[in-house]
């Protein structure tokens, strides 16, 4: 698929019938979920315009100049001083990024990167971290683990280029609900939708024993402000065996937010911002949720989409049976493919729930066993800018802002 625009009015035309002949298609939100947005007295920051090289940007497929002078990042607050265009850091070869309450570390396999202490920032606005470089590219075969706390957003004056992986995990998410009684599944986390509800558990009349109730999936978030992380999945009732960590929820995944005058995505680059899977259930105990997607938001004068972006949620958890069948409850799937849920051990049935639309986890079949963990919901994937060509994947289903 090949979709591009120049301007507001001719965006949705292209990419609706770009979007028809392979699979990718792209929504036009006129405002965002409560984006701010550009401030209306940004023109009258002379830093920035004076910092901003070259205004008038090329078209690297027809030579056409484009004004850029007027495009800014979302959701920051220029008149606070958040970024700038005159950081001199070129960001390559990082491999780790870990984003605080109101820093930022960066990390080669060499050590510490350092980036001057104005160049990072604190916007209590979209409460994220900025950080202000000149460039920053992640080559082919390199992977990049950015761990936030709060959402990372990096602006670039100049060119981000990902041709590698970048997966964004979040490690200050909220959690959805644990699960209900001693064997149901727990709840997937919420993001853009409600997570799946986990799976409940019949009565067990022979054993004078109580089945579980489902449990309520994880809450969408709403409002949010862009980037958002993702919320952790539930937990279920977690017991001594054989297997740590056995019913336990998956992490949320982190947000993140790239704006550069030139960003390309090549055909190597993959952008992750999917939630980790739930565990298996304990011996007959539910398994646990899967972590929601977080944010993917990709904005430049020219924007170019030729890999994949993911914000998908974690599989749940499958439900647990006796010790003896406990290893073959498996975990939901994560990553940039997205959760499929976890596999109960026959008879149980207790399956997990899919991260890709936030899937309820299963009832279990039998009082001996333990219900299937909800799927985290899918995240955000927003894109914006001036000429944006996309002939690769999202999912879930991007949506394109107004320049």
């Amino acid at each position: 698929m090949r979709a591009r625009h120049r301007n507001a009015a001719a965006v949705v035309v292209a990419l609706v019938l770009a979007g028809v002949g392979c699979g990718l298609s792209l929504s036009v939100d006129p405002s965002g979920p409560l984006d701010a947005g550009v401030a209306a007295d940004v023109t009258s920051r002379p830093d920035i315009d004076s910092a901003r090289p070259d205004a008038d940007v090329k078209d690297a497929e027809g030579g056409v100049a484009l004004d850029s002078s007027a495009f800014f990042p979302s959701n920051l607050d220029a008149a606070s001083d958040a970024y700038h265009f005159d950081a001199s850091t070129e960001l390559t070869n990082v491999v780790r990024i870990v984003v605080s309450a109101a820093a930022a570390e960066f990390f080669t396999e060499a050590g510490a990167v350092s980036i001057p202490d104005s160049d990072i920032v604190h916007d209590p606005d979209c409460d994220c971290v900025v950080v202000s470089v000149k460039n920053w590219v992640v080559p082919a075969g390199m992977t990049v683990t950015i761990t936030t706390e709060r959402p990372l957003v990096i602006v670039a004056s100049g060119e981000a280029r990902i041709e590698g992986l970048v997966r964004v995990v979040s490690n200050r998410a909220k959690t959805a609900p644990k699960g209900d009684g001693s064997q149901g599944g727990a709840a997937g986390g919420g993001a853009a939708t409600t997570g799946g509800g986990g799976g409940a558990v019949p009565d067990l009349p022979a054993a004078g024993a109580a089945g579980s109730p489902r449990s309520d999936g994880g809450a969408a978030l709403s409002p949010v402000k862009l980037p958002a992380n993702g919320m952790n999945g539930g937990a279920a009732v977690v017991t001594a065996g054989p297997m740590p960590g056995c019913g336990f929820g998956g992490l949320g995944a982190g947000g993140l937010q790239v704006f550069a005058r030139d960003l390309r995505v090549s055909a190597t680059g993959v952008v992750s911002a999917s939630g980790e899977p739930g565990r298996q259930g304990c011996a007959q105990g539910g398994g646990g949720g899967g972590g929601s997607g977080g944010t993917v938001f990709l904005e430049g004068a020219h924007l170019r989409l030729e890999g994949a972006v993911y914000a998908i949620g974690g599989g749940g958890g499958g439900g647990g049976s006796s010790d003896a069948n406990i290893t073959d409850a498996g975990p939901g799937a994560s990553g940039r493919e997205g959760g499929a849920g976890g596999r109960a051990a026959p008879p149980c049935d207790g399956n997990g729930g899919s991260g890709l639309t936030g899937g309820p986890g299963a009832d279990a079949s039998a009082g001996q066993c333990g219900g299937g963990g909800g799927g985290g919901a899918p995240g955000f994937v927003r894109f914006r800018g001036i000429d944006v060509i996309t002939t690769g994947t999202s999912t879930p289903m991007p949506v394109l802002l107004p320049e």
